[in-house]
């Protein structure tokens, strides 16, 4: 329950905000005053070893300074542990009451953050929390700031009498004999969490194989750490951002296509013809690629002109432009290669948004240029032109993203 709405109950009152497989953190009503308190389980009390693992977790996590670890302020005499008074709700709770929250990607990367960074400060220090789940994540009324409560490495030695039976975010290790279980038992809840999260809407391309490596069943084939989760999650940020600038540059290609088709269907004069020029850094050039394909001066001048009216000869000018077409691909595809090789390469993957930004600007001028060259040396139309290029861009982008994926 959001601690707002239970700032009106009665003195002596408690309401249940969060637990995990050890304690449960209650707000309590006590000489009219809110108070958040840590108490352990009415069932774990009696359990052998466990009074020896509270105390421990206590000595272990008292003098932890983070901003998502919500601090002990004091210890009761029968072990329950005053906790610093916030206004707080379960992750569980807030996503269930906000569906649409899952529309604010920016924030749900940002809570994804927070729970990598506080889990990587514990890791650090040779704490894991074991019993992460959506229940027991909490976030502050103001900000949304997350907050964890309780860790669960000091009971590792009694784990087969807290964790019975593995709940959907423990990781499956956690029930295995004679099996180390350090921080890969938290990627793996971390990478249930992050579904969560997003079950309300789609996961983010970005996160897809995040999830599924954290997911893996061998705790060996997960990620190594959180440090090494959040490299792998930065790169799959910018692959994602070179796929919307890709997008971005492949809608602009064929909006500027369609728009000079409407402005040439208005035109009724002949498309003027330019005589091509030789390019030396073409494997083939434009007039042998002519030449292969059995198209002289005279059938172009005729395909470019207005003096073809029969079936027939309209049978000729398709085949013509069929010709030129090909030639255009394959010119294109030629310089267009190492235009898009420079754009997307593993220093780009790696390197700043901004830089990416203004290599993608820049990789698209020399793309117009290279087709706009083309168009002229080639003699092919404008809107076919743009439609192939388009294409040629998309293709070779695709493959370059498949090779840093």
């Amino acid at each position: 329950m959001n601690l707002a709405d239970t700032f009106r109950f009665k003195s002596g009152q408690s309401i249940e905000l969060a637990s995990n497989a050890a304690a449960v953190l209650w707000v309590e009503s006590q000489d009219n005053k809110r108070i958040v308190i840590k108490r352990p389980k009415e069932e774990n009390k009696e359990l052998l070893g466990f009074s020896k693992c509270w105390k421990l977790e206590h000595e272990t996590t008292r003098d932890l300074s983070h901003p998502n670890i919500l601090k002990i302020t004091s210890e009761e005499e029968d072990g329950s542990m005053m906790m610093e008074r916030l206004s707080l709700i379960s992750l569980y709770e807030f996503m269930a009451d906000n569906p649409s929250f899952v529309t604010q990607q920016s924030e749900l990367d940002r809570i994804i953050d927070e729970l990598m960074n506080v889990l990587n400060f514990l890791h650090q220090r040779g704490i894991y929390m074991i019993d992460l789940n959506p229940h027991n994540i909490l976030l502050t009324k103001s900000g949304k700031s997350i907050k964890i409560f309780a860790t669960g490495s000091q009971y590792l030695s009694i784990r087969k009498e807290l964790w019975p039976d593995r709940s959907e975010y423990i990781a499956p290790e956690l029930q295995e004999d004679n099996v180390t279980i350090n921080q890969r038992a938290d990627i793996y809840a971390l990478g249930k969490i992050i579904e969560f999260i997003f079950s309300y809407g789609k996961l983010p391309f970005k996160y897809k194989s995040i999830v599924s490596r954290c997911l893996e069943m061998d705790p060996m084939k997960r990620f190594v750490s959180i440090q090494t989760m959040k490299s792998a999650l930065a790169r799959q940020t910018k692959l994602q951002q070179m796929r919307n600038s890709l997008i971005i540059m492949v809608v602009v290609g064929i909006l500027a296509a369609i728009g000079i088709w409407l402005s040439n269907a208005n035109q009724t004069e002949p498309y003027e013809h330019v005589d091509p020029a030789m390019n030396s850094d073409n494997t083939v050039s434009v007039i042998e690629a002519r030449q292969q394909y059995g198209i002289n001066e005279d059938s172009l001048a005729a395909f470019l002109g207005d003096t073809i009216y029969t079936d027939e000869e309209w049978a000729v000018s398709d085949s013509i432009k069929d010709k030129l077409s090909t030639i255009f691909r394959r010119q294109f595809r030629q310089k267009a290669s190492p235009v898009i090789n420079k754009i997307y390469n593993q220093q780009m993957v790696n390197g700043t948004g901004n830089n990416f930004q203004i290599a993608i600007t820049q990789g698209y001028e020399d793309l117009k240029i290279v087709k706009e060259q083309l168009i002229k040396e080639i003699g092919l139309d404008e809107v076919t032109a743009d439609k192939i290029a388009s294409e040629v861009i998309s293709d070779l982008a695709e493959k370059r993203l498949r090779g840093h994926q």
